[in-house]
């Protein structure tokens, strides 16, 4: 009796949620365009892009760059909500489309999630994303590739089919300030008091993990062949802020086991000067004032990969 009761609660259910769906999708009349599409579209061959998260978005501040090395073909492809996986397929795919001299890649960790932003931009540039997730993992156990395919369809599914992310776009939506998901975004707030998510120089050589790091050093080693092929030459770096000690636990090693040619390497200078509350905009992310310091920061450490000068 219990079972049955059950059974009917969970159709009953099924039926509310599916004509929920067809209601949402019938009173808003929203159209999402794909920002990730309006920032590649600028993109030309020998272009230097910077990939990864909100984090990436809202701290390269790509005019700087610009004015700096006089070069108009540098970009921020910072996409919200994206992860390392999202990042090495957005890789793989820059790669094959437009062939930049440079990708700089934000290292974080492999979350078996891809943001919504990036699906919709799969789907109009017809990236077959689970075909692209088995080359990025040919090397891994066939355990470990069903196991993050899975995971990529349950994901998937509650974002594209259930209620969830309908519901997220219609309460975000404003009309006059369509959230930027992809692209430099520059914030004036400052609503974060503390020193706290900063990277520390100290963490740089003292962090050990007992993690498998394995599945990482295999995405990175398809990136770098990858590139190989097509006269990329792959840099990663890290953030300078975190929400999570244990982002750092898995990051920090993968940085550190990295040759010197292949990733941005901060001074304790670096550091220490980027270090202050005036430059977050919130627990994670930093603001404007904080992007115009830490992208001006990093000029003597990009100048090499742009002018072939070593800092």
């Amino acid at each position: 009796m219990k079972i049955k009761k059950t059974l009917i609660k969970l159709i009953a259910f099924g039926i509310i949620i599916f004509f929920l769906i067809l209601i949402l999708k019938k009173v808003s009349p929203i159209e999402y365009s794909s920002d990730i599409t309006d920032e590649i579209s600028r993109i030309k061959d020998s272009s230097f892009l910077f990939i990864g998260s909100s984090r990436v978005q809202k701290s390269i501040n790509p005019k700087i760059l610009r004015e700096h090395f006089q070069n108009k073909n540098i970009y921020n492809l910072g996409v919200s909500g994206s992860t390392f996986l999202s990042n090495c397929i957005f890789a793989d795919f820059l790669m094959k489309k437009s062939a930049p001299k440079i990708l700089f890649i934000e290292l974080s960790p492999i979350i078996p999630d891809l943001p919504s932003e990036f699906i919709d931009f799969s789907s109009k540039e017809n990236i077959h994303l689970l075909c692209s997730i088995e080359k990025l993992t040919k090397k891994e156990s066939f355990r470990k590739r069903l196991i993050l395919k899975l995971d990529i369809i349950n994901h998937y599914f509650f974002k594209k089919i259930l209620l969830k992310e309908n519901l997220k776009k219609i309460l975000r939506f404003n009309v006059n300030n369509k959230e930027k998901l992809a692209g430099f975004v520059s914030s004036a707030e400052n609503n974060y008091n503390s020193i706290t998510p900063f990277l520390r120089y100290k963490e740089l050589n003292s962090y050990k993990t007992n993690n498998d790091l394995s599945s990482y050093h295999n995405y990175i080693n398809h990136l770098f062949k990858s590139g190989n092929q097509h006269n990329t030459k792959i840099v990663f770096f890290l953030p300078i802020t975190y929400n999570k000690k244990a982002e750092k636990d898995i990051v920090i090693p993968i940085y550190n086991s990295l040759p010197d040619s292949s990733k941005i390497k901060y001074s304790k200078e670096f550091i220490s000067s980027i270090i202050n509350p005036a430059f977050l905009s919130d627990s994670n992310h930093l603001n404007g004032l904080g992007a115009e310091k830490y992208t001006t920061m990093l000029l003597p450490y990009l100048e090499n990969y742009f002018t072939g000068k070593k800092k």
